[in-house]
């Protein structure tokens, strides 16, 4: 329990609850955003890994074409 302590008498006491679960909230979000964020830029590597793969070997064709004609 927290305890608020104001001018003269009057105390009042929260309880942990509503300071928990917007925590738990907040932090699942960002947790959620940042796993989607690390997803996005490997599965854009892993995209840009297969193109350059693939613009390696349509080259290769190319020239072996270009020197069999």
């Amino acid at each position: 329990m927290v305890e608020i302590k104001g001018s003269g008498y009057s105390h009042k006491q929260i309880n942990n609850f509503f300071f928990v679960v917007p925590g738990i909230v907040i932090s699942s979000l960002i947790a959620l955003i940042v796993y989607k964020l690390y997803n996005k830029l490997v599965e854009r590597q892993i995209n840009r890994r297969e193109k350059a793969k693939n613009e390696r070997k349509n080259s290769r064709v190319r020239n072996y074409i270009k020197k069999k004609n």
